[in-house]
């Protein structure tokens, strides 16, 4: 009997390679999320800062100029901080439909591996019987050339 070879292959090593680039797909949108985060704390904590500094630099009095141009740049970090989060918000819906993907195409590659075991357990059983009946032949051979 020929050496058992599933009859998928090509699609399922097909599959595989279209599992591998979109999970790494989805690695670069995971990974352009966790700056955009990064982004975010870092101008928050700059906008801290500065209120912070501000707050204590009223206590030394400051001009109307310097309150202005405080208030301002302060409106600023807010849009920034305000952009972010709607690109944060878009890219954490495109990774959504990126998973969904990786996991429609994962069902997808399980689904032949399990076929591809029922068939390898299909040719194990028909090469089982074929070894059986050859192993009968063989005794039944064996045992009529003795008898004569």
């Amino acid at each position: 009997m020929k050496k058992f070879e599933f009859s998928l292959k090509k699609l399922m090593e097909y599959k595989q390679q279209i599992l591998k680039k979109e999970k790494s797909h989805l690695g670069e949108l995971r990974k352009q999320k966790q700056l955009l985060d990064d982004e975010i704390s870092f101008i928050t904590n700059k906008k801290r800062d500065n209120c912070e500094s501000f707050n204590r630099r009223m206590c030394g009095g400051l001009s109307p100029q310097h309150i202005c141009l405080h208030k301002n740049y302060i409106e600023s970090l807010n849009q920034q901080i305000n952009n972010l989060h709607s690109k944060k918000n878009a890219l954490e819906a495109s990774i959504q439909n990126q998973l969904e993907i990786v996991i429609q195409i994962t069902k997808d590659v399980d689904s032949l591996e399990k076929l591809e075991e029922k068939q390898l357990e299909e040719y194990n059983n028909q090469l089982t019987k074929q070894q059986e009946l050859f192993i009968e032949e063989f005794v039944s051979h064996k045992s009529f050339v003795t008898v004569n």
